[in-house]
């Protein structure tokens, strides 16, 4: 149907551009959105316990009386509203319902014609997956004669895109095309790319993104976010990697979130210099490394096992304030020289691990090290380090099975019983070989 639909020609009244401004780097936005929920949780939190009390008799009475709580709100009220109501309550569906139909009915009684006022309502059905009303709220619309705008269907083509109701979505598209006043606008492509994008169908996505160019849009950071996680939801990395260059050059700054999915792009590529590179145009642009992005990044150097690439991943570990990803980063940094045999780099980050109050992140961590100093027959550099971090860090079963063994095949027959009484301190039990093996050295010793 799209195929056929695309070779309409696609024409505007007016052409609208925008122009290719940068944006404010993500801690000036995470910092005013926060700012922003926090000044409407509390009335939120009121609301929906109001709400949940009610248990689905006095939806609307409550909302009736309680209008104080949201005389000027907007989306950002509304929709985690609905959303932890969807939560809190398991016959949540008929309350966001009357939630919504609430609100539309009140734009009846008030005889209110302002267009935006009814697509805010239309796009937050949209958002909580009800079609239904977002169709009864534009159908209100008509029958007050209250002319929809490019907003309104943009809304309406919201919430039917979500839903997967595409041809609904496609006949309002022809809908706005053949509307003198009501042409397709950036948003409206925006709208179906961001639905195909959600699909991972990158023939259709890449079809919408060309004709937003035909009917005369300059893309914007929407745009490519769109077009880049649904190439990279598609696994289609070649195309990827051409629009993340396109969107940079036609001097369009990335958000967060395509900066996110470019870099897992790269990271399921095993591309490090296109990792490395982003990585630097984030700092130069005054972007902050988010945990998501960095946490995916190591992943990639610890199985490549690119160590002086994870010492700089410690770094970003520490200005993230994440003790958790600091400690894996060390962890695996130690494992990579202690597979290598570099003894000293091994020792000196053990002591900077330990030292910044991080620990191993796993057992097996910990036995590379081990295995390494039984490798080189190092065993009082073996010693040293049990005394380490025995006092920060329990060892596992696992572990001290895997000394016992090695003492035994080095020969070090006086660390056995040390090893066992060290193995029931930490409250595990021998295993059956261990200790049969330790009755046996005894009567030999005998």
């Amino acid at each position: 149907m799209f195929s056929i639909f695309l070779r309409h020609k696609f024409t505007v009244s007016k052409i609208q551009r925008y122009p290719n401004a940068r944006f404010p780097c993500c801690r000036s936005i995470t910092h005013d959105s926060n700012v922003r929920s926090a000044r409407v949780s509390t009335p939120v939190n009121t609301l929906l316990t109001k709400l949940v009390n009610s248990r689905n008799r006095d939806i609307k009475c409550v909302l009736d009386q309680e209008q104080d709580l949201f005389l000027r709100s907007d989306a950002l009220f509304w929709e985690p509203l609905l959303r932890a109501l969807k939560s809190a309550v398991s016959s949540s569906s008929n309350m966001v319902h009357q939630v919504l139909e609430w609100k539309i009915e009140k734009l009846v009684k008030e005889s209110n014609r302002d267009p935006r006022d009814w697509a805010r309502q239309i796009s937050l059905a949209g958002r909580v997956n009800n079609t239904q009303l977002a169709s009864r709220a534009f159908s209100l619309m008509e029958l007050q004669q209250i002319r929809p705008t490019s907003t309104v269907f943009n809304s309406l083509i919201y919430a039917y895109g979500f839903s997967n109701r595409l041809a609904k979505a496609l006949s309002l598209f022809e809908v706005m095309e053949r509307t003198e006043d009501c042409q397709p606008t950036l948003v409206t492509y925006n709208t179906f790319m961001s639905v195909y994008s959600r699909l991972g169908d990158a023939n259709n996505l890449q079809a919408w993104y060309e004709a937003c160019k035909n009917a005369g849009f300059s893309p914007n950071a929407d745009t490519y976010k769109h077009l880049i996680l649904g190439f990279l939801r598609a696994n289609r990395y070649d195309r990827m990697n051409f629009a993340f260059r396109e969107m940079i050059s036609s001097g369009v700054m990335p958000n967060i979130a395509t900066l996110e999915s470019v870099m897992e792009g790269y990271c399921k590529q095993g591309r490090l210099e296109r990792m490395k590179e982003t990585l630097k145009f984030m700092k130069e642009e005054g972007w902050n490394v988010t945990e998501k992005i960095a946490t995916r990044v190591f992943e990639v150097y610890a199985k490549l096992g690119e160590v002086r690439e994870m010492q700089e991943m410690l770094v970003i570990g520490k200005a993230l304030q994440n003790t958790k990803f600091v400690s894996e980063v060390y962890s695996k940094i130690v494992k990579a020289y202690a597979l290598s045999g570099q003894l000293d780099d091994m020792e000196f980050y053990v002591g900077k691990m330990l030292e910044d109050g991080a620990n191993f992140s796993c057992s097996g961590d910990v036995e590379a090290v081990i295995s390494s100093y039984f490798f080189h027959e190092a065993y009082d550099r073996l010693e040293f380090f049990l005394n380490q971090v025995t006092g920060v860090c329990k060892l596992s079963s696992g572990t001290y099975n895997l000394l016992f063994t090695e003492y035994e095949k080095a020969g070090q027959i006086e660390k056995l019983q040390v090893i066992v009484e060290n193995i029931k301190k930490a409250g595990f039990n021998p295993s059956s070989d261990i200790s049969q093996n330790l009755q046996y050295f005894e009567q030999m010793a005998k």
